[in-house]
């Protein structure tokens, strides 16, 4: 159902015949490799290997400083146009890149030249604002500085260190004058070269930031600071003309180099995939192993065999192995978006994708039911489809789905935005409300069809535990457990149904001819297995240990079948629920205009917040009380290597 068998792909080649070998195996898109231990390094694929490194080096450094990303929006109107890429070979399309990272070298070159600016800018800045508060006092740094027998120290410090500092010097005999600007304090303090290692000491348990002579600048410190503001303003004027080039250029080829990013990283990472496969048996001799669909088997064959390769063929022994699933149409979207969560399936499960299909929305729309809100799911559902990110489309099935079922639903209860819409010859089916109240009959016939659903829902998971009983080789333990506990259930469900208590629904002649089953299956559930053992001779355990799990998986199994029977009322509870809400919602129009607003943002708070407790309750249904009966989810889909991205495509051309 929707799974298929995968092969194991043994492909045998000389290393002259590596890239043409490794281009047909790129060029299919349904090829996994297997990765090995220690892989055999083959020339030309880590000379690729290292190019796309470069490129992609490059490529970093203008995203990263640019801030070129992809982000997705939640809704995009404009049509995003996929660069596709045709070359012949693993080269051609390496040599491609290489060529389409050209655009990248003169923006490189800017922001190099960008970076030197700023740093020299940060310099300056960072000197002007050390000099700032000396402006105007006419000091000569160089006649300061560059007397031979004094050692003069000019410094900034917080205001609140000054009066420790003038302490300091006073204890020490130094002289020094101190000059004050906004929050700080300027010091100049001199003493004789013989006492400067000392006098670096005193100074260290402070935060000082030290003004010192740059030759560079003209020594006179009004002159140096015209200088240094004069050169900040060229350098910035110089600055903010290649910032707007650069976003310039970003705008004209952001997308262009977000697409040639994916294609040299799809690329590297398949190469790596394939490098990591390859051993070497013999001298002058590659091989490796991959999983393929079985189906694409005859096809990938060809293709390998026309570019040199000897190719084999085996059934894979690995637990690992991975299933191919066939992308069939809404299928895909609920095993992708819904059964992903809980596991995927193995080889020996049948695949619940095709029944949940039905039942997720099924179940969702019972409890949403609602023509409106259905309306509302449906239309966004079809938004999401057409406008929404590519990774979440997946879901736009079920939205879509669940509201049709929704609408479906509420048409049976004749609810409408929780308005009970009364048509000419049609009488709701399921009428919640009679005159503003809840209508008992209403109610209950939502309550049975939730247990009939639920029954319907457990035979169906109860049946397919015994197919995969029988798939995975348990043929006894599928006749001996597995059916006669289905037989078990549908047998007492029609025995019950029969009953007054239920008024009846099931013919008392259907009942007549199931009730004998019921003993019948609880014998063979006891004491069938040991039956079986002892007239096959395959028993290793005492018959009287086989008959206590027998009545163990009796006893659980009718609890198991009471209380996930009785679990699927929720499906009832939550429609009323729903339509209790939306009804109270509806009574702020008895305010007239001012009521609309609650009207609408309740409507909206429905819609998001019962949305939210149907599907967690949905998930519930199919999660325990469903797969509890026959599905582990333990498989893995086959995962090929692609050079597909959203945004760019590799394709190999003869």
């Amino acid at each position: 159902m929707g799974q298929h068998s995968v092969l194991v792909l043994g492909a045998s080649f000389p290393p002259k015949k590596a890239e043409s070998v490794l281009t047909a195996l790129l060029s299919t898109d349904v090829v996994e490799p297997i990765p090995v231990g220690k892989p055999e390094k083959v020339r030309v694929v880590e000379e690729y290997m290292e190019m796309l490194t470069s490129i992609k080096g490059k490529i970093e450094k203008v995203t990263s400083s640019l801030d070129i990303k992809y982000r997705e929006k939640i809704l995009r109107f404009e049509a995003i146009s996929k660069k596709r890429i045709e070359v012949h070979e693993i080269g051609d399309a390496v040599k491609r890149l290489a060529e389409k990272a050209l655009i990248l070298e003169e923006v490189i070159k800017q922001l190099e030249k960008r970076a030197k600016l700023t740093k020299q800018i940060e310099e300056l800045s960072t000197y002007e604002r050390l000099l700032a508060p000396l402006e105007k006092t006419g000091l000569d740094l160089k006649d300061l500085f560059e007397k031979r027998q004094l050692y003069v120290r000019i410094g900034i410090i917080q205001e609140k260190d000054r009066k420790d500092l003038e302490d300091l010097f006073r204890r020490n005999n130094i002289l020094y004058t101190f000059m004050h600007s906004l929050d700080r304090d300027v010091f100049i303090a001199i003493v004789s070269m013989k006492q400067k290692e000392r006098f670096d000491r005193l100074l260290e348990p402070f935060s000082i930031e030290y003004i010192t002579y740059r030759k560079d600048l003209p020594s006179n410190v009004d002159e140096a600071l015209k200088y240094l503001r004069d050169n900040i303003v060229k350098l910035s004027a110089e600055l903010e003309e290649i910032d707007y080039r650069l976003e310039e250029w970003k705008e004209k080829h952001f997308f262009e180099v977000l697409a040639l990013n994916e294609a040299v990283d799809c690329l590297f990472k398949a190469l790596q995939k394939l490098a990591n496969s390859i051993v070497s048996p013999e001298e002058n001799r590659l091989y490796l192993e991959a999983y393929i669909p079985a189906q694409e088997a005859e096809k990938v064959k060809s293709k390998l065999e026309e570019a040199g390769a000897s190719v084999e063929f085996k059934e894979p022994t690995a637990e690992g192995a991975p299933i191919f699933f066939k992308p069939t149409p809404l299928v895909k979207d609920v095993r992708k978006s819904i059964l992903s969560m809980y596991g995927w399936p193995s080889v020996n499960e049948v695949d619940p994708s095709f029944i949940m299909l039905i039942t997720f929305p099924l179940f969702f729309g019972f409890m949403f039911g609602d023509m409106g809100h259905g309306l509302v799911l449906f239309i966004a559902g079809l938004v999401l489809r057409y406008f929404g990110p590519e990774k979440y489309r997946s879901w736009s099935t079920l939205l879509t789905l669940m509201g049709i079922c929704s609408m479906f639903f509420g048409t049976l209860s004749g609810e409408l935005f929780g308005t009970h819409i009364k048509l000419p010859g049609y009488h709701p089916l399921i009428e919640l409300f009679e005159d503003h109240e809840i209508s008992p009959e209403g109610v209950n016939m939502a309550l049975g069809l939730s247990l009939l659903i639920g029954v319907i829902h457990l035979i169906i998971g109860f049946m397919l535990k015994s197919v995969n009983e029988f798939k995975q080789g348990h043929a006894i333990k599928a006749a001996t457990k597995s059916i006669p506990i289905l037989v078990l259930y549908i047998s007492g469900v029609i025995v019950v149904g029969s009953t007054d208590y239920v008024h009846n629904i099931i013919p008392k002649y259907l009942a007549n001819i199931f009730l004998p089953l019921i003993p019948i299956s609880i014998l063979i559930i006891v004491f069938g297995e040991p039956v079986v053992s002892l007239l096959a001779k395959t028993h290793h355990e005492p018959v009287s240990a086989l008959i206590g799990e027998g009545v163990l998986e009796l006893m659980l199994s009718l609890l198991e079948m009471l209380s996930n029977t009785i679990s699927y009322i929720r499906l009832a509870i939550y429609f009323v629920i729903h339509s209790v809400l939306t009804m109270v919602v509806n009574m702020a129009w008895s305010l007239g205009a001012m009521g609309l607003p609650i009207v609408i943002i309740g409507q909206a708070g429905i819609i998001v917040m019962e949305g939210l407790f149907a599907y967690i309750q949905n998930i519930r249904l199919h999660f325990y009380e469903f797969f509890s009966k026959f599905y582990e989810g333990g498989g893995r889909p086959l995962e090929p290597i692609s050079l597909k991205g959203v945004l760019s495509q590799i394709i190999f051309t003869k």
